[in-house]
């Protein structure tokens, strides 16, 4: 599954190194994009990443794991962007540099989707309500009014 999500957010630009960055390119690129669509890709990552990390993320882990993971996410997209960016300037004018940045990225992913062995699933918790409950569940609310953004109070 995750392979097909990488394959499925790098075809756009596939199809672009292919194709060329001309019309035929840009039409292939829009309609790879829309295809890409079904990944749910955004800013904030792939929800797709959240679930396989969830696969092979011992349930102990999985609180740090995500937000380190998160954190990843997040400096691997500034520094690559970055790099696009410079490798843009270096050529300016010209797609092929960057496409190519992007087929090395796109191989990178390949390369680390190839290193993680996913873990036997582990059985849910079964236990008593005590046990199974959530950790703030005996909690109460404050007794104060609260103001949302934007309300008068």
């Amino acid at each position: 599954g995750f392979a097909l999500v990488g394959l499925l957010t790098f075809i756009p630009w596939y199809l672009m190194l292919v194709l060329g960055a001309n019309k035929r390119g840009f039409y292939a690129f829009n309609a790879g994009y829309v295809l890409n669509g079904v990944t749910c890709l955004s800013h904030s990552g792939c929800p797709m990443i959240f679930a396989f990390a969830n696969d092979v993320i011992p349930s102990a882990d999985r609180e740090v794991a995500f937000g380190i993971l998160y954190v990843g996410i997040v400096a691997i997209m500034f520094i690559a962007n970055l790099l696009g960016a410079a490798v843009a300037r270096v050529f300016p004018g010209e797609a092929l540099p960057v496409l190519l940045y992007i087929l090395f990225l796109s191989i990178c992913f390949f390369l680390t989707l190839c290193t993680v062995k996913p873990r036997a699933k582990e059985p849910e918790a079964v236990g008593t309500d005590q046990e199974t409950r959530a950790p703030d569940a005996d909690l109460e609310a404050p007794d104060a009014d609260v103001v949302f953004c934007g309300e008068d109070g």
